[in-house]
């Protein structure tokens, strides 16, 4: 299944620090999988299923990091302002949601948070809503 809603963040391309900072700045709610074991290769495709999903038309985009070490400075910048966020932690990361317009995490999803398929789809629709709870939807 093509993933439409999800940007793979290729280290190769000279163009993808500009791309990564191209969509946050957009007015999208973002999630960030980092890693490429199954867990985060579920969580990408179930969060591209999701981004499809989107209430309110605010749109919703996946944004893949293959290795937590590419882009870990502006990551962890991200998640630290989370107060409950444990740096320790940051490599077992599998994904976090970003606020719109902003460098501000939401949420974020551990692997033993995600046992099974059910259990992973509640939790990526939580982290989207959260990262959605504060913005002003005009009717």
């Amino acid at each position: 299944m093509p993933l439409e809603n999800t940007l793979i963040y290729d280290p190769a391309n000279a163009q993808a620090s500009a791309q990564f900072d191209q969509i946050l700045r957009d007015e999208t709610i973002l999630l960030i999988v980092l890693g490429k074991d199954a867990i985060a290769t579920q969580t990408v495709h179930e969060g591209d299923n999701q981004a499809n999903q989107s209430p309110f038309g605010v749109k919703r985009r996946v944004l893949w990091l293959p290795d937590h070490l590419v882009e870990k400075t502006r990551c962890m910048a991200i998640l630290q302002t989370l107060s409950t966020f444990d740096p320790t932690m940051y490599e077992k990361v599998t994904a976090f949601s970003v606020k719109p317009v902003s460098d501000k995490a939401a949420d974020v999803l551990l692997p033993e948070e995600m046992p099974d398929e059910i259990t992973m789809l509640l939790r990526i629709k939580r982290a989207f809503a959260r990262a959605g709870q504060d913005l002003r939807i005009d009717l």
